[in-house]
């Protein structure tokens, strides 16, 4: 009744009795931010201490963002994090500690990135787009030349066009950026 769709080589979305894709990683985004708002909250001003804040923060926060880079997605381990992050500092985290954990967090990232051939393919097409423009940067640099032929003042809302063989993939979700740029 609930199976994987594989999109572009990764199978990350589930079917749900053939009427219902969703992505498990974006139910897991929110209910982390509303179980961290709720938790924060209610520990008001203990929340910049080590051990009646930054210790269960990242018991709290920690799984979620691990089993979201086990996908393996990067991207939405991103936001994920900087979010629950971002809650601790604004809700009044130590700074310092916060400080002390960016370290431990570019580490944890270059290794995430060189463990997987498939994360370090993307994180050096992602450097590098124009290295490969026919294959693993295709996209990338079909979303800069979209931009690009948007100009300085664009080329007017539903004029967004693509000269030759210029083909944004994915430009109704993906690439939405690229085609308001172009637009506007």
């Amino acid at each position: 009744i609930v199976r994987p769709i594989e999109v572009g080589g990764a199978a990350r979305w589930l079917k749900l009795a053939e009427v219902l894709s969703f992505h498990p990683a974006e139910i897991a985004k929110l209910a982390l931010i509303v179980y961290l708002a709720h938790w924060l909250a209610r520990r008001g001003s203990h929340i910049g201490g080590l051990r009646s804040g930054t210790i269960p923060f990242l018991l709290i926060a920690g799984p979620v963002i691990a089993l979201v880079a086990l996908e393996p997605d990067l991207g939405t381990t991103g936001v994920i994090t900087l979010t629950a992050f971002t809650m601790l500092f604004v809700a009044g985290g130590s700074i310092w500690q916060l400080m002390l954990l960016v370290p431990a967090g570019v580490v944890a990232v270059g290794l995430y990135i060189s463990a997987s051939s498939y994360q370090h393919d993307r994180w050096l097409t992602f450097l590098d787009p124009w290295a490969d423009p026919a294959g693993k940067g295709y996209q990338t640099v079909q979303g800069l030349l979209a931009l690009g032929l948007g100009g300085a003042t664009g080329q007017g809302i539903g004029s967004s066009r693509g000269p030759g063989s210029l083909s944004l993939p994915n430009a109704e979700n993906d690439f939405v950026f690229a085609m308001v740029g172009q637009e506007l």
